[in-house]
């Protein structure tokens, strides 16, 4: 199910693409708004894979929660052999940025383990994003896995500002999707 929902909202995210920067091996950063006439209609997409794909490493999207707008992120992780929501943390590390953030295994029916982890689009995870060139990550105790960065700063950035002003955000004049 997660995968099929991974696959549609990269193909979504990567058919509109605005911003995009172009990274190795095919993957590109891409930032998707379509704004609405209710924040709670709104979609603010991020995504680092590869374009008209379901092969994604990286995609979150914008949501409202009660005290405020937040982030849902998913990110391809070896999870081993823990079970489908079982809370991990995942230790982020670049030259000069060490981050743990907690989140949920997700690996039920799908080919490829993700962990859905949900922070601030204000938290400093994703000032590393903007300014490093990769990170490596992993769940504790397994593999790490490399993020690559090239490219991750405009769409970032954009998409955190995006997403802190959501409440605010309006359709924009002509009435059309987007940006």
């Amino acid at each position: 199910m997660i995968r099929a929902v991974f696959a549609a909202a990269t193909v979504l995210i990567t058919a509109h693409m605005p911003v995009a920067a172009q990274a190795q091996q095919g993957y590109v950063w891409g930032y998707t708004p379509s704004i609405a006439a209710s924040p709670l209609e709104t979609y603010l997409g991020i995504t680092y894979g590869v374009p008209q794909t379901d092969d994604s490493q990286f995609m979150g999207t914008c949501i409202v929660g009660m005290s405020g707008p937040l982030v849902r992120f998913n990110i391809v992780a070896f999870a081993g052999a823990r079970e489908h929501g079982s809370t991990v943390s995942v230790q982020f590390n670049g030259q000069g940025f060490s981050r743990t953030l907690s989140g949920k295994v997700l690996n039920e029916n799908v080919m490829v383990e993700t962990v859905e982890i949900v922070i601030a689009p204000n938290d400093q995870f994703w000032q590393a994003l903007i300014s490093q060139n990769q990170l490596t990550y992993a769940i504790e105790g397994e593999r790490s896995e490399t993020l690559g960065l090239r490219g991750s700063a405009r769409p970032v950035r954009q998409f955190t500002a995006d997403c802190t002003n959501i409440l605010s955000m309006s359709v924009p004049a002509g009435g059309g999707d987007g940006k």
